[in-house]
C-alpha cells in the first residue's frame, strides 16, 4: 500500500546482485550480504546471480556455494547460461512477481543500514527506476544507471526484457540497462539519496565506493570501445559522454543509414600552425569531400561583400555557404578553424553531440554553426 509520502513503506524488498569468485574468496561478498541483513527494513530475499560457467574465472565449488547459502535462509542462488555483470539486473526476474520491489547493487559494497528504507520512502512511481546519486552520476561515463551506488524498481519495468536482444558478450551492464529502459520508455528518476555517507557504511580510503577484486574497470578491454559497440548494436547514441554538462541522455541513430556530410573549412590567408595541423589531421583521418575557403577565394567568389577584417570571413562564409548548400541540396558541416582535432577526435561523435546539427531520417542536413571547443 502506498503511504501518504508517496512511497511504498512496509513493502518487502528483494536484493539482487551478481558476484564473481574473487569476491567470495576475499570476503567482500559475505560483508555485502551482512550489510543487507542489517537493513532497517525487511529484506524478503537476497538473489546471488551466477552464470553456469564463468568466462573470466574458475567456477565456485558446490561447497563454496553452500557456504554462501548458509549465511542466511533468505539467500537464493540463481544460474543462467549468460555470463555478464548484467545478471544483477536479470538473474532474479523469473522468481519475482510484477509488483515485487528490487534493489540492485554491487557485491563489493557494504551499504548503509538505512539506505533501502530511505529509498523506499522516495519510491512513488511503479513504472520508473529510482537511481541513487542521480544528479551526479548523470554526468558520468554514459547514461544515468549506475549500479554501484544502488537503484530500486519494481519487477514490472522488465516486462519487455524477453524482446530485448542481448549481445553475446557484455561487460558494461549499466549502459546496457540504460539502453533497455530508454527503448522501453521507462523513466529513470532521482531517489532521495545522494551522498556517499548515506549510501555506504564502508568506503574506500578516499571516502568513495570500494573497488573489489576482478573489477570490470580493471579489464583490458577499453570501456569507450565497449560503449560504442553497444551503441551500434542497439542503434542508439549516448549524448555528451564523459562530459560535465552531460545529462545521461540517449537518442536513436540508424548507423547503417547515417550519411556523413562534406566538410567545410573556413580559414584565413595566414592560418596558424595549429589551424593547418587541425585541417591536415581531419583530411588524413577521414576520406570525405572537403571545401576550403580562404580570404582571397571568398572575395573573388563574392566581390560585393565588403570584408573589413578577415575575421568577418567566418560569418559571411557561413551565410553564403548555407545558401549554397540549400540551393545544391547537398549536406555540409562547417568546422571552425579553432576546433581542436587531435588523435582522439571522432567525427561521428562530434556530429552526433553537436546541438546545432539538424537531423531528418538520420541524414545530417546542416550544421548551423560551430563553436571553438576542445573535443
Amino acid at each position: 500500500m502506498t503511504d501518504l509520502k508517496g512511497g511504498v513503506r512496509g513493502a518487502p524488498v528483494n536484493v539482487s546482485i551478481a558476484t564473481i569468485p574473487p569476491r567470495f574468496h576475499d570476503g567482500s561478498l559475505s560483508q555485502c550480504i551482512v550489510g543487507f541483513l542489517n537493513q532497517t527494513i525487511d529484506i524478503k530475499n537476497i538473489y546471488i546471480n551466477l552464470p553456469n560457467t564463468f568466462t573470466r574465472f574458475k567456477n565456485l565449488t558446490e561447497r563454496e556455494e553452500d557456504e554462501i547459502k548458509n549465511l542466511s535462509p533468505k539467500i537464493i542462488i540463481t544460474k543462467t547460461d549468460y555470463d555478464s555483470p548484467a545478471l544483477k539486473y536479470l538473474g532474479c526476474l523469473k522468481y519475482l512477481q510484477d509488483d515485487d520491489v528490487i534493489f540492485v547493487g554491487d557485491d563489493d559494497q557494504v551499504y548503509h543500514p538505512n539506505l533501502l528504507e530511505k529509498m523506499l520512502d522516495g519510491f512513488y512511481d511503479d513504472n520508473a527506476v529510482f537511481q541513487n546519486r542521480f544528479h551526479i552520476v548523470k554526468h558520468g561515463t554514459a547514461g544515468i544507471i549506475h549500479g554501484f551506488v544502488g537503484l530500486m524498481m519494481k519487477k514490472k519495468v522488465f516486462k519487455n526484457i524477453h524482446n530485448f536482444d542481448l549481445p553475446s558478450e557484455c561487460w558494461i551492464d549499466d549502459q546496457l540497462m540504460n539502453i533497455y529502459f530508454y527503448l522501453n520508455k521507462i523513466r529513470i528518476l532521482p531517489s532521495p539519496v545522494n551522498d556517499f555517507d548515506e549510501i555506504f557504511s564502508k568506503t574506500s580510503a578516499y571516502g568513495t565506493e570500494q573497488i573489489g577484486e576482478g573489477a570490470l574497470c580493471k579489464m583490458s578491454l577499453p570501456r569507450k570501445k565497449q560503449i560504442k559497440e553497444l551503441e551500434h548494436f542497439y542503434n542508439v547514441f549516448f549524448i555528451d559522454k564523459n562530459y560535465k554538462l552531460g545529462k545521461g541522455e540517449l537518442k536513436r541513430v540508424d548507423y547503417d543509414k547515417l550519411k556523413m556530410p562534406s566538410i567545410h573549412f573556413v580559414i584565413l590567408d595566414q592560418p596558424t600552425k595549429e589551424n593547418k595541423e587541425n585541417m591536415l589531421r581531419m583530411i588524413n583521418k577521414y576520406d570525405l569531400e572537403y571545401n576550403i575557403w580562404n580570404f582571397k577565394q571568398f572575395t573573388k567568389d563574392y566581390p560585393k561583400v565588403e570584408l573589413k577584417t578577415t575575421c568577418q570571413l567566418n560569418y559571411w562564409s557561413n551565410r553564403y555557404g548555407l545558401e549554397k548548400i540549400k540551393e545544391d541540396k547537398n549536406d555540409a558541416i562547417y568546422i571552425n578553424r579553432n576546433l581542436i582535432i587531435d588523435k582522439n577526435f571522432d567525427l561521428l561523435e562530434y556530429v552526433l553531440n553537436e546541438r546545432n546539427i539538424y537531423h531528418n531520417d538520420n541524414d545530417i542536413l546542416l550544421i548551423k554553426d560551430t563553436f571553438c571547443k576542445k573535443v
